[in-house]
């Protein structure tokens, strides 16, 4: 396997895991989803997203990625979170 096949085989390994992390974040989520259900909590949050974007914005920073482009990221993943979390009210 020359260089440029392995560093793809790599990416191909990590793209895995980053899709298995999400998975369970989403279940995390869906745990979430149920507390606040049986608590009365609304679905969104906004004190907490705004916690979580700062860390995620200081976290990029630190490993020297564009804070921006993850924040866009982040937003996916939260929309995708908040969706979830309406499908089961």
């Amino acid at each position: 396997m020359n260089e440029l096949d392995r560093l793809r085989s790599e990416i191909d390994n990590l793209d895995r895991d980053l899709i298995d992390i999400l998975a369970r974040r989403m279940r995390c989520v869906e745990r979430i989803a149920e507390v606040k259900r049986n608590e009365g909590t609304p679905t969104r949050v906004p004190d907490r997203e705004v916690a979580v974007r700062r860390v995620w914005a200081d976290e990029s920073e630190r490993h020297g990625l564009d804070p921006h482009s993850m924040l866009s990221i982040l937003d996916t993943i939260l929309e995708m979170s908040k969706q979830r979390q309406e499908e089961m009210r």
